[in-house]
């Protein structure tokens, strides 16, 4: 897509070790296949190459014609995008659910915890983990809703970066709560669990 990502970590995961996979490096060959078909990666294809079209990333275009095309041909790929790039986890995510939670990075980590604590109990919360910000998995939040949900709740290690977005996808259906903490300090399983148990 040749757009600019950014990684959204905090300081825990920043200092974390984990076994990483990386996918099956192309070969020679296929690397040579793929220029000589001049995927979309191609800044410049050959001049008689059908369709040709110049991929250097430009937000400018002096004729309002060309403008035009440039900004529809940027919003087809953004809904490219919207189409194939939506990444979450669901974890413990039932019709059962009396809570869903949503949660990113370390603050989901915590959660997980504390889900399985309560969960012990026989209590079922439910948990959304967004892998990106955009596009945003309002979709899954919404369908994870279930007959039984009461609320969502909305942990994370900031301000409530996210929390417009899942109200967005709630929609009014349940209320939406929020609890975050920022400076550096990671809320606890025990402190989430507490949250959770108040719901009850």
């Amino acid at each position: 897509y040749r757009n600019p990502v950014m990684i959204l970590a905090d300081g825990m995961l920043g200092q974390m070790m984990e076994p990483v996979e990386f996918k099956e490096p192309k070969s020679d060959e296929e690397i040579a296949e793929m220029w000589r078909r001049h995927e979309s990666w191609c800044i410049c294809p050959n001049e008689d190459e059908p369709n040709k079209h110049h991929h250097e990333i430009n937000s400018l275009e002096i004729d309002p014609q060309v403008l035009e095309q440039h900004v529809n041909r940027l919003y087809k790929k953004y809904a490219e995008i919207e189409k194939n790039e939506i990444k979450y986890e669901e974890y413990n995510v039932s019709d059962d659910n009396e809570i869903l939670c949503v949660a990113w990075g370390t603050a989901s980590r915590v959660v997980k915890s504390a889900i399985n604590e309560v969960k012990a109990q026989g209590k079922n919360v439910g948990l959304i983990r967004p892998i990106n910000v955009w596009p945003f998995p309002y979709e899954a939040i919404a369908q994870a809703i279930g007959p039984k949900v009461k609320k969502v709740y909305v942990f994370e290690l900031n301000t409530g970066q996210m929390l417009d977005d899942v109200k967005i996808a709630v929609n009014g259906k349940v209320p939406v709560e929020f609890w975050g903490k920022v400076g550096g300090i990671v809320f606890t399983p025990a402190e989430i669990k507490t949250k959770l148990e108040e719901c009850f």
